[in-house]
């Protein structure tokens, strides 16, 4: 919409070419019977076309104001574009890693799992035999069944991040998605190292969000020269030719006129 703000601005420099066309026939005949002297038939046609140019050649920059004023809102739309995709980009980038992470999770958790299974069937086996107390098996239970709520919880806050990133990415929630372990890849590359203020002045120069507001900062700017005048004086270059019946009249005027 708006990269039709700024067509619609630039046509304003284009002439206008009005054209109208209108062609009458009329037909009469006068038939007296017995008298063919007195009667009569009478055929005639008229064609007038209208061509007219209208053309502003000097408005006092109010053109030029509406034009950069369009201009300043085309680019703050695409820096809204942009910072759109980002947001995104960064949404998906965090679930992405909310999800590795509950991998990992759910990695660890099984891990202790099978870790409070072998200690509780130990601890069953020296209760058979006779060296250790029946507290000790109870308690061994008791941390196996808790490492197994943990794990089937881990499971659950994995399939729930799995979903969120799927929907992220626009495909279906059910889909398997298969991430890589936490430990692959996680080596920090050049850009960890870059100073915060190399960081924040990258992020003046080039964020979305900054430029979205000085192009919305220089629209009202422009389009204050327009606002300043409430009738706007211009001059504009009017054409007319007319042919009626075949006679070609040109009339050529220039106006200074209220736009």
């Amino acid at each position: 919409m708006q990269a039709a703000s700024v067509g619609t601005a630039t046509a304003a420099y284009l002439p206008s070419v009005t054209a109208s066309w209108q062609g009458v026939r009329d037909d009469q005949v006068t038939d007296v019977s017995g008298h063919p002297a007195l009667s009569s038939a009478n055929r005639s046609t008229i064609q007038t076309g209208t061509v007219s140019l209208n053309w502003v050649l000097f408005d006092f920059g109010g053109r030029k104001a509406a034009l950069r004023n369009a201009q300043q809102l085309l680019e703050a739309a695409r820096a809204n574009q942009d910072a759109t995709l980002q947001d995104t980009f960064s949404r998906v980038a965090a679930d992405y890693y909310a999800a590795q992470a509950a991998a990992g999770k759910l990695a660890a958790a099984e891990e202790t799992e099978q870790t409070a299974h072998d200690s509780f069937v130990a601890a069953s086996a020296r209760v058979r035999h006779g060296v250790a107390a029946i507290t000790d098996q109870l308690q061994a239970q008791t941390s196996y069944a808790q490492a197994t709520y943990n794990r089937a919880k881990a499971e659950g806050e994995l399939q729930t991040a799995l979903g969120t990133l799927a929907s992220d990415m626009n495909l279906n929630p059910a889909r398997a998605i298969v991430v890589p372990s936490v430990d692959e890849g996680v080596t920090p590359d050049s850009e960890f190292k870059e100073s915060v203020a190399e960081l924040i002045d990258e992020a003046e120069r080039s964020h979305p969000s900054v430029l979205t507001a000085r192009a919305q900062l220089a629209s009202p700017c422009r389009q204050t020269p327009r606002i300043s005048r409430t009738q706007p004086r211009c001059f504009r270059s009017l054409v007319n030719h007319s042919a009626p019946r075949g006679i070609g009249i040109t009339q050529v005027s220039a106006t200074f006129s209220n736009c």
